[in-house]
């Protein structure tokens, strides 16, 4: 029951660290949407993750299992995980519920998304572990998807019923595989995708606000 309760109250512990974060530094929304804010959210994932790995790790650790037939499961997650962005960015009306003005796409170079890339993975990881391994078999794949959507409020409600369609769509993988490496596979794709989307973004906001000068998103690697 307790992780249970630690679970559903995600979105309130969201709310009430990134109010914290936004009164200390001055009621920055840069700060919020900067590296500050990034590491905050990787502190707060981890609360639910890490009492549903102190609590129910037998049971999720057999979702860990690599079965036979893992390798085609995972495939058709990655695959699964491009389609949702097609969906987001073709079928959905309205702005990208990604905003690079919101989330930090990390830094410069390739180099600094392949790092960006590290955390992101530990993010899908925690999520997946915790709305889907756990949460699915408590509550059922409707219940256990709207509340994975709910703490995605901070985007808006039109990303609200978009992260509903994709924790409909991993819980359906993650049933039917009985593993959670395809779920976390389409997850991370779809994550990637929309990071490197907002680093485009970021980089032609910045060209835009001063286009005389280059961004140094533009600027390749060192080395």
């Amino acid at each position: 029951m307790v992780t249970l309760l630690v679970v559903l109250s995600f979105p309130i512990l969201l709310s009430v660290g990134f109010g914290l974060l936004f009164i200390l530094s001055g009621r920055s929304q840069v700060v919020l949407a900067g590296p500050a804010g990034f590491l905050l959210y990787l502190l707060l994932v981890s609360i639910p993750a890490g009492v549903v790995l102190g609590t129910s790790l037998g049971r999720v650790a057999e979702t860990l299992a690599w079965p036979d037939s893992a390798t085609a499961w995972v495939s058709a997650g990655a695959l699964l995980g491009l389609m949702l962005w097609v969906v987001q960015r073709r079928v959905l009306p309205g702005k990208s519920p990604e905003a690079s003005d919101r989330v930090w796409v990390g830094p410069a170079g390739r180099m600094g998304f392949a790092l960006l890339l590290v955390p992101v993975a530990y993010i899908v990881l925690a999520e997946e572990l915790v709305w889907r391994a756990y949460l699915l078999p408590e509550l059922g794949l409707l219940l256990s998807s709207a509340a994975f959507a709910v703490h995605h409020h901070h985007f808006g409600l039109r990303h609200v019923i978009f992260s509903f369609l994709a924790g409909l769509s991993w819980g359906v993988i993650f049933i039917l595989s009985q593993c959670l490496w395809p779920a976390v596979a389409s997850h991370l794709v779809y994550n990637a995708l929309a990071w490197r989307h907002m680093r485009r973004m970021a980089l032609q906001a910045g060209q835009a606000s001063d286009p005389r000068r280059s961004s140094a998103m533009d600027r390749p690697p060192a080395g």
